[in-house]
């Protein structure tokens, strides 16, 4: 799996464990396992990454 799906597969992950506004880029990166700065390479703030991770999810 790529350092981008690792960070979708988290935020699915923390969605279901914590709800959406518990979500922070704090957690995600520490429960991804990336540097902070990768996930700013793929997505530009909260917002794009759950707009991508619904994507994905709706196949």
């Amino acid at each position: 799996m790529g350092k981008k799906q690792d960070i979708m597969t988290a935020t699915l992950d923390l969605i279901h464990e914590e709800g959406l506004p518990s979500v922070t880029f704090a957690k995600l990166i520490k429960r991804a396992n990336v540097g902070s700065g990768t996930i700013y390479n793929y997505f530009s703030n909260k917002e794009d990454l759950v707009n991508a991770v619904y994507k994905n999810a709706r196949g």
